[in-house]
C-alpha cells in the first residue's frame, strides 16, 4: 500500500498545511510502468515473475554455450523491470550481429518465445530461437469446446493445415478464416 502527502499554501501563513496522509487502495494504483517506487531511483520499477518480487530493472544476459569454447557471458542488456523479456531479441540479435557473434540457434526461457520472435530472429538473423512457449490459456481450451492449435496440423513447406477431421486448407493467407469457416459451418474457431 502506498501513501500519498498532500500539502497546500493557506492564503493566511507562509507554512504548508498539511493534510493526514492518504492511502491508495489497490484498485487506485497505476500501473507499475508508471509508477515510482523508489525515492532515490525515479525509473526503478516494481515488478513480479511468479513468486518473486522486486523494484528495480530487469538484467538480461547472453552466455556462449559452445561445448569446445570457454562459456562467457557475451552480451548484456539492461531494462525497465516492467519490459516483457521478448521485446528485447530484435536489440539483443542486432548486437550481437554487430559483434558477429549470433548463434545459429539461441537458447531462451519462456518469456522470450512467441510467434514474433521465432519468425523474426529466423528471417532477420538466421537464428534459431528454441524455448518452451507460453501454455495455451485460450478460452477453447480453459472450454473444452471448439477448435484449439493441437486440433490442427500445419505443413509449413506444402502451405497447408489439416484439421482433425482430415479437412486440408492448401493456401495460408488472409482469406484463411473466412474460406475455413465456410468449409467447416458450425465450426467454433
Amino acid at each position: 500500500m502506498l501513501w500519498k502527502h498532500c500539502g497546500e499554501f493557506s492564503s493566511s501563513t507562509t507554512m504548508p498545511a498539511r493534510k493526514a496522509p492518504a492511502f491508495h487502495v489497490d484498485g487506485e494504483l497505476s500501473p507499475s510502468a508508471l509508477l515510482i517506487t523508489s525515492p532515490y531511483d525515479v525509473e526503478a520499477r516494481y515488478s513480479r515473475k511468479k513468486s518473486t518480487t522486486w523494484t528495480g530493472y530487469k538484467v538480461h544476459f547472453t552466455e556462449m554455450c559452445e561445448t569446445d569454447e570457454p562459456h562467457l557471458i557475451v552480451d548484456v542488456i539492461t531494462t525497465a523491470a516492467t519490459t516483457p523479456d521478448g521485446e528485447i531479441m530484435e536489440e539483443l540479435h542486432e548486437q550481437l550481429a554487430q559483434q558477429e557473434m549470433l548463434p545459429a540457434q539461441h537458447l531462451v526461457d519462456m518469456g522470450y518465445v512467441d510467434a514474433e520472435v521465432l519468425a523474426e530472429s529466423q528471417s532477420c538473423y538466421q537464428v534459431e530461437v528454441v524455448g518452451p512457449v507460453m501454455p495455451d490459456v485460450s478460452w477453447q481450451t480453459k472450454a473444452a469446446a471448439g477448435f484449439d492449435h493441437r486440433q490442427f496440423t500445419i505443413d509449413w513447406q506444402a502451405h497447408q493445415v489439416t484439421c482433425q477431421t482430415s479437412h486440408t486448407r492448401k493456401t495460408l493467407g488472409n482469406d484463411f478464416r473466412s474460406s475455413w469457416e465456410t468449409s467447416h459451418s458450425g465450426a467454433i474457431l
